[in-house]
């Protein structure tokens, strides 16, 4: 039985959804699996919730990247901007491959990459994070207004990655 709405039995090949990629499913089941899952410490926990996709033959993403659901029925994701339903952000530190399954960030204090010049710079003050137009990458404003909010700043841009820890929260609904 799901706990609190999130599956309690998942399967991370190598025990972690940030360095876990398969070519097929553990098992048929899986796909859109959602699962908490500690980036942090026993002692300084960050939970964040993974969902199990597949990547697109086209994607090329790389760790804190936006994804686009390109099949939201069968759960295939792209980094390609497609004025779409935002699915998540890439979980996997290396590109994933053609076709493989592997798991996006729906929430929690993750990195996410911003835009190379952004409307307002991330930082520790909770700013609103909103998806831009710019394949895989997410804008940074003061207030989102009528744009869909996916995330609050947690802490200042990498001036070399363009990375910055984000508080996301990907609804699966979008009203």
């Amino acid at each position: 039985m799901p706990l609190m709405g999130f599956d309690n039995i998942v399967y991370f090949p190598t025990g972690d959804p940030r360095t876990s990629e398969m070519a097929t499913l553990y098992a048929l089941g899986d796909l859109g699996k959602k699962s908490p899952f500690n980036l942090g410490t026993p002692a300084a926990p960050n939970i964040a919730i993974v969902q199990l996709v597949q990547f697109k033959a086209a994607v090329s993403c790389l760790v804190g990247e936006l994804l686009w659901w390109d099949d939201r029925l069968n759960k295939v994701v792209t980094n390609v901007s497609n004025g779409g339903v935002v699915a998540g952000v890439v979980a996997k530190s290396t590109n994933p491959g053609a076709g493989t399954y592997g798991w996006i960030y729906k929430a929690g204090g993750v990195p996410v990459k911003y835009l190379d010049a952004p409307t307002v710079s991330p930082d520790t003050a909770g700013k609103s994070c909103i998806a831009s137009a710019t394949n895989g990458r997410a804008d940074c404003v003061t207030a989102a207004g009528t744009l869909l909010q996916i995330g609050r700043t947690l802490g200042a841009q990498d001036g070399t990655s363009k990375l910055a820890l984000t508080a996301l929260n990907i609804p699966d609904e979008y009203a």
